[in-house]
């Protein structure tokens, strides 16, 4: 019921294999030479820590579906999201170190009791929430993002992600058409837990003003 994620750490001569691990060859070249850089390296940071807790994410779900009895296609689909995500923490620590010149690798995640409850509804109520909801914003925030830089390495990294989250999304929401066809009894439970996890975005989320140009 609460986010988990790893604190990241800087990589010293004795583990800088371990932290090579977790970024591509493709390492962006920046000069970290403002606070701007910083900034921007923050909030990088924090993506990868995100991204990097999706990795469990999926590995959660993964197990989820199996003690469903899932289809193979949806476990498929589940495998590959977490190395998706994978991916996604890479190029995240890729650009938050090139932006602050000092090289992030994700330290342990704590994943006790993750699995604690896994009957039938908080199965159900876990992917509307992470899945359903969560990976769709994440898509759309990532394209709009990806469409709104001019760096051409965020461009092309934002919207890699957003069309792999977009495939995340779509996992959910075909799982819970199949649970629900399977159980047609929860599909009333299902469209509450998507109408109150709506309700609880759009309360959490700032209303964003755009500028509208004149005609």
């Amino acid at each position: 019921g609460s986010a988990r994620m790893t604190i990241s750490k800087t990589s010293k001569d004795a583990d800088s294999k371990f932290a090579d691990s977790w970024h591509t060859d493709l390492t962006p070249a920046m000069k970290p030479n403002n606070s701007l850089n910083q900034e921007i390296g923050r909030r990088w940071l924090e993506q990868a820590e995100n991204e990097h807790a999706s990795v469990a994410s999926f590995a959660r779900n993964t197990l989820q579906l199996l003690t469903l009895g899932s289809p193979s296609e949806l476990l498929i689909a589940s495998k590959q999201a977490g190395i998706d995500e994978i991916n996604h923490a890479k190029i995240s620590y890729d650009i938050a170190t090139a932006n602050t010149g000092l090289n992030f690798a994700p330290g342990p995640l704590d994943v006790q009791e993750s699995l604690k409850k896994l009957d039938l509804m908080s199965v159900v109520r876990s992917i509307i929430h992470e899945g359903c909801v969560g990976e769709t914003l994440a898509a759309i925030e990532a394209r709009v993002r990806g469409h709104n830089t001019d760096d051409t390495y965020i461009k092309k990294s934002l919207l890699q992600i957003a069309e792999e989250e977009t495939n995340h999304a779509q996992l959910a929401w075909d799982t819970i058409k199949w649970v629900v066809d399977k159980n047609p009894e929860l599909r009333s439970f299902a469209e509450n837990v998507l109408d109150d996890e709506l309700k609880r975005q759009m309360i959490n989320k700032p209303a964003i003003s755009l500028p509208v140009e004149e005609l």
